[in-house]
């Protein structure tokens, strides 16, 4: 019995290996291998199963000879890093570096600022009564004493003219009685000489009749009769000094009391003349009609507002600052405010000694006239600058903080240094710091891995104002480095 294969069997087995070795090598180079085939392959696997176990040979040996090219190229790449490295490290570090430098650290804050009229009035009705006409309405300009309203004033006019009348008449009775006291006081005074002049008479003649009594040129009964005479002159011109003193008397109380009718007329006319007056609602001062309270023909109260009036020719600034920045505001007093992309001058006039209800000193400013003006009860904002603290100013991206000691990185003879520092303050990624010597070169921004003694390369430095000089680098890679410094200190 011939056991010899078939010549065609023995090429479709061939053809078949072949195929399956191609497709074994690249379902290894591209993907893992799968468990399931195709129809195809299928096929083929049951043609060849005898050569199976010499097809899976095959496969490992390639599977073996793939994992040994991996692990010599590892290898390499291994190796070149490590010549990178021990390159780098005999060139330096390249780091880019900045100055220190003595300094004052500023913050800049802001505030809220109500811009408020410098006088803002309700102003209320000083009589009673119904309201006849309003002369400005709300936008109207008026200055001061200019009449806005008037209320009806009838009953006033009525009042002051009664009053006008009551004070004619008192001062007609005074005026009489002044010219009646006169009259009879003048006859008095007459009469008072006319009795004193007889009382001299009658005493001369008294006297004359004793002297010719001693030498017996009179007899005694005329001299009796003479005594008599002048006794009668001095009752007369005490009787005449009497009514006089009496008159004058008299004349007094009524002419006080006449004179305190006129006081009292004159002040129902003053009072009168006040109700007329209050009857128009006058401006207390120069300024806008903000808001009217009431309309023509409604009955007025007196303290009823009736209109609102602001000032136009100043404007105040109000606004509140932490306690730590009150300090700089109070000592300097000329600030600038900004609304609606315009600058507007101010200067401090008043502030808080204590603190408000928020903890905040309350200032107040007058506003510079300006055109445009600013609205009044809009919001403006206060730009201001406040010193921090004085010291060594470096980048806080040239600091680093770990397990609670704090330093930078200096350069030394081509190898950097960490300096141990103390921090004053810090804002806007700056840092005030003590223990370091301005004008010292510092390293920054600090690498994350950098170490003490490491030999570095200087590649670019920063300047004050913060622009690169001196580099060798392009400013995205110098920004890639900022980036990542600051992300490791955060």
């Amino acid at each position: 019995m011939n056991t010899q294969p078939n010549p065609a069997k023995k090429r479709k087995r061939i053809i078949a290996l072949s195929i399956l070795v191609i497709l074994t090598f690249a379902l290894v180079a591209c993907r893992p291998p799968q468990k399931n085939f195709s129809a195809q392959e299928e096929q083929t696997v049951e043609a060849g199963e005898s050569t199976n176990a010499t097809t899976e040979s095959n496969t490992d040996a390639s599977t073996d000879t793939s994992s040994t090219d991996t692990a010599s190229t590892s290898e390499g790449d291994a190796g070149t890093e490590d010549s990178n490295v021990k390159e780098e490290a005999q060139e330096g570090r390249q780091v880019r570096v900045t100055k220190a430098r003595a300094g004052v650290l500023t913050a800049t804050r802001s505030a809220s600022v109500s811009i408020e009229p410098s006088q803002d009035s309700r102003v209320a009705a000083s009589a009673t009564g119904q309201l006849k006409s309003i002369l400005k309405r709300e936008g109207g300009l008026v200055e001061k004493d200019e009449v806005i309203m008037s209320l009806d004033d009838d009953n006033a006019q009525i009042q002051l003219r009664n009053a006008q009348l009551a004070l004619e008449s008192a001062r007609i009775n005074l005026n009489s009685s002044r010219r009646s006291t006169g009259e009879s006081g003048g006859t008095l005074q007459i009469q008072l000489t006319n009795a004193q002049s007889n009382l001299n008479l009658a005493k001369q003649k008294y006297e004359e009749g004793k002297a010719l009594l001693d030498v017996g040129g009179i007899a005694r009964v005329d001299v009796l009769g003479l005594e008599a005479s002048y006794q009668q002159a001095q009752a007369g011109l005490r009787q005449v000094q009497d009514s006089l003193a009496q008159v004058n008397r008299s004349g007094t109380e009524n002419l006080a009391l006449l004179e305190v009718q006129v006081q009292q007329a004159q002040a129902q006319i003053n009072q009168a003349q006040k109700a007329v007056n209050d009857a128009q609602v006058k401006a207390p001062f120069s300024g806008e009609i903000a808001e009217l309270f009431i309309e023509e023909g409604e009955f007025v109260a007196t303290g009823s507002p009736l209109f609102r009036l602001v000032s136009t020719d100043k404007q105040l600034a109000k606004f509140s600052v932490p306690p730590q920045d009150a300090a700089t505001l109070q000592q300097n007093t000329d600030i600038q405010l900004r609304y609606a992309g315009n600058d507007y001058s101010a200067t401090i006039t008043r502030s808080s000694s204590a603190p408000n209800q928020q903890r905040l000193i309350d200032f107040v400013a007058d506003i510079a006239p300006t055109r445009p003006s600013i609205p009044s009860g809009s919001v403006a904002e206060l730009i201001y600058d406040v010193e921090l603290a004085e010291g060594i100013l470096v980048p806080a991206s040239s600091v680093k903080v770990e397990g609670g000691d704090v330093y930078l990185y200096t350069i030394v003879e081509g190898k950097s240094q960490q300096t141990p520092v103390s921090i004053i303050d810090e804002v806007a990624g700056q840092i005030a710091i003590e223990g370091l010597e301005a004008d010292t070169i510092v390293i920054y921004p600090l690498p994350p891995d950098l170490r003490n003694g490491a030999t570095v390369q200087i590649v670019g430095e920063f300047a004050n104002d913060g622009s690169l000089v001196n580099s060798t680098e392009s400013t995205e890679e110098v920004a890639e480095t900022i980036e990542e410094a600051i992300g490791d200190t955060e």
